[in-house]
């Protein structure tokens, strides 16, 4: 039962549209995928890690679609 989440940023109207969406809710989306490494401190250890982040473009709600 693990969940992974991948941030999303959106900007303009379609900030507005995420503004009412629940956790959960199913979405297609498109957009930019960035990443990026750093490192961080874990239990004492300098450990290298990756961050993703999509840009949105454009988003639909794939419920309203069907």
């Amino acid at each position: 039962g693990r969940a992974d989440y991948l941030p999303c940023i959106a900007w303009g109207s379609l900030a507005y549209h995420c503004a009412a969406l629940e956790v959960g809710d199913q979405l297609a989306l498109e957009g930019r995928l960035q990443s990026r490494i750093y490192t961080k401190e874990v239990d004492g250890q300098m450990v290298e890690r990756t961050a993703f982040e999509v840009s949105v473009m454009s988003l639909s709600d794939l419920e309203e679609d069907t």
